[in-house]
This record gives structure tokens, sequence and C-alpha cells, in this order.
């Protein structure tokens, strides 16, 4: 729990103490020694970390130097005045999880018992842009919005949103190096759009194929590069998998 931190709203401090259910922003999760955290809250705003204080377990008030919010996740990253803090956290491994396993939900309640519910796609809309998640995972339990999902070996598994879905890990640790290095997020995957196909049509043949039509690219089709009408069947040596394939990209 040193690696949680909480957020308060310093407007609805009253002669000193905090309305914990009015005040409380959320919490936060630190990432790294020198202050960078991550949060889910679903009213955020620009500027208002000025008005925002860190308290940690044991008690210490810092304040918040900078905060944005991810357009990607959602998440919330704040920028703690201070250093030393714990930024030793552990992903979970996405690759080799079990679904089945129980979670532990952490809170201002404190823990409860959690556990994957079911897959959920984000868009009806039958293209899409390959790299951005378009399936999320449910939670069921006792579970509020900004709760920290971990797993039953301390993993950090992700944050549960307003909907009471998984906004998973993985969208923070493939950040990291971009926070560190920019103080910014960022992604770099292929711009690519298109669509999943079960099947496409070759000189007036159909083969049965799964995979991702592009039918948008920012480079024309060639042996070093993917564009419009190509189709991709593998994505890092693995089967093209329309819940896996932003993670993998």
């Amino acid at each position: 729990r040193q690696r949680l931190v909480r957020v308060y709203n310093t407007k609805q401090k009253v002669q000193n103490e905090y309305d914990s259910e009015a005040a409380f922003v959320g919490q936060a999760m630190m990432l790294t020694s020198e202050g960078w955290a991550v949060m889910y809250t679903s009213n955020y705003s620009r500027g208002a970390e000025k008005h925002w204080e860190i308290v940690d377990h044991q008690g210490i008030i810092f304040t918040v130097e900078k905060s944005f919010q991810d357009s990607v996740s959602g998440l919330v990253y704040i920028k703690i005045a201070g250093d030393g803090f714990r930024g030793d956290i552990s992903f979970l491994d996405w690759n080799t999880f079990d679904m089945s396993e129980s979670l532990s939900s952490l809170s201002l309640r404190g823990v409860v018992p959690a556990a994957f519910d079911r897959l959920e796609e984000n868009s009806e809309s039958k293209q899409y842009e390959l790299w951005k998640p378009r399936f999320f995972h449910t939670i069921v339990g006792d579970v509020s919005s900004g709760d920290v999902l971990i797993a039953e070996n301390g993993a950090f598994v992700g944050f549960v949103n307003s909907d009471k879905k998984i906004i998973e890990s993985w969208l923070i640790s493939t950040q990291l190096q971009p926070l560190f290095e920019k103080e910014k997020n960022e992604y770099k995957a292929l711009p690519l759009t298109g669509y999943r196909v079960e099947g496409v049509v070759v000189d007036d043949m159909f083969e049965n194929i799964h995979g991702f039509l592009v039918t948008k690219s920012n480079t024309k089709a060639s042996s070093t590069t993917v564009g419009a009408g190509d189709v991709i069947l593998r994505i890092e040596g693995l089967p093209f998998d329309e819940v896996t394939s932003a993670r993998v990209m």
C-alpha cells in the first residue's frame, strides 16, 4: 500500500480537515521515485492540480507540480513535488495471466475481493484504428470508480473506471519511457485504420483468412510497409486477434 497515495481537493478542506468523501479525488499509483503517479478520476479538468494535495500512507502531505490526462486511456498522470517515492511497481504480465484468477480491489473502504466478468467492445464501428484498445474487461465485486486492482501475486492489474470496466495496466507500462524522458505520454504505433475480415477475394477466388484489412495508412503498400489494401494476418509472430492487437501493437 506504500505505493498508493490519496489525492484530495483543498477546496473541500474545513479547519484543516478533509471531508473524506466530498474532498477525495482519487488514489494514485506511484510510478517513479521522482514523483510521477497515475490515477483515474472521472472529473478531471485542466489546472485542477492547483487545488490538490497528496497524502501518503504516513499522513505526510505533498503538493502537485503538474498533471495531464491521457486522451487514449482517460487516466490522469500527476507529478508530485518531492523525491524518494516508491517507484518499484510490478505490472501484470497480460500474456500469461489467467483470467479466472481472483483479484483484490483497493479503495477508501479497504480491500475487497473482485474478479473479471466479461469482455465488452468499446465501439460498434466496423472501421477502427488498430493501435487503440477496443475491448475492455468488466469487473464484478463491490468496486467503485477509481479503485486499484491487484492480482494475487501483487502485480498491478489496472484501475476501475466509472462504467466498471478495467483500464488495463499495460496502457500505463507502455508510457513509462516517454514519461521519464519527456514528461508526457506518447503513442508511436503505426496509424493504421481498417476492419476485421474473415476472408478476401483474390483472382475471383475466396480465401478464408482471419485478419485486419487496412483501409487507411500513411504509407503505400510495399514489401517493407503496410498500406491500404493489405491484410494483416500476424503481429509479432502471433495470429491476428482483435482483443489483444492494440496491446501487441
